[in-house]
């Protein structure tokens, strides 16, 4: 069974090419719930995640997991973390020091051990997500409590 504790570990250490050598397909593909193509093939990933991770510290929290032989469902809170000035950002304007978490679902479809496709559905940022269990850097979430903002 594919170990998504160890993936989400190895995520969370910041090493995408170790995250993506370790646990994807070569062919893998990754796209979103409104059809966008992400990436294609390990070399795409890795690009699209040294973009999306420069200036950003990405960690994923699971809320909910749903997992079989071939499937992963996830509910993610992904916190995002700005070290550096980010105008262009996916999720807006972020400066040095920002920190957002934006609520997404995840559906990963495995080949034997490994990651072949993730389709993503997300939210707005800061929207429905819960509040990290401990902050022991960088300013305070924008909203304080057990659920930011309710839909």
């Amino acid at each position: 069974m594919f170990d998504f504790n160890k993936y989400i570990e190895t995520f969370n250490s910041g090493n995408d090419k170790a995250m993506v050598d370790g646990f994807w397909v070569d062919d893998l593909k990754v796209e979103t719930g409104q059809g966008e193509s992400l990436a294609s093939g390990k070399e795409n990933w890795l690009k699209f995640l040294a973009v999306v991770h420069d200036g950003i510290r990405e960690l994923i929290r699971v809320q909910t997991l749903i997992q079989d032989k071939n499937h992963i469902f996830a509910e993610i809170d992904m916190d995002f973390h700005a070290s550096k000035d980010l105008p262009n950002y996916p999720f807006g304007h972020l400066k040095p020091g920002d920190f957002i978490t934006v609520k997404m679902f995840a559906l990963y479809l495995l080949r034997g051990d490994k990651i072949a496709t993730l389709k993503l559905a997300y939210w707005p940022p800061n929207v429905g997500v819960t509040d990290p269990p401990t902050r022991s850097f960088g300013p305070p979430p924008p909203i304080v409590g057990k659920v930011r903002k309710k839909f």
